[in-house]
């Protein structure tokens, strides 16, 4: 299994969905979105796929931080709901962007994908 496959049965199990979405999408310049409904309690992942493969892969784990690491606490719910997603404190935003890209670099320099799906 490829490290995009593993990285896709990661988001499965937990419970996020993950969508490819073509060059020409609504993402323009970002690399990728971690949406959350709180409504319905759904997460999703939305990617550009004409990214490289290490791109998708940091850009997947990137995402995937926001949702466990900023929707495990009640208080960040709320900077994930759609009405919020344009932050006006611009602090909080680059605090948890450094903190996704951080997750990132970890998990993808470390393998992580290979061990948490295989464990």
């Amino acid at each position: 299994m490829n490290e995009l496959a593993k990285i896709a049965q990661l988001c499965q199990e937990l419970d996020i969905g993950l969508y490819p979405l073509p060059e020409d999408s609504a993402l323009n310049e970002c690399k990728g979105i971690a949406l959350y409904w709180h409504e319905d309690d759904q997460r999703i992942i939305a990617y550009d796929d004409a990214l490289r493969e290490d791109e998708k892969l940091f850009t997947i784990a990137h995402e995937i931080a926001h949702h466990v690491l900023h929707l495990k606490e009640e208080k960040y719910r709320e900077f994930f709901k759609i009405e919020n997603f344009n932050t006006k404190d611009k602090t909080i935003s680059k605090m948890r962007e450094l903190e996704a890209d951080i997750f990132a670099a970890v998990f993808t320099a470390m393998g992580l994908c290979r061990k948490v799906v295989s464990a």
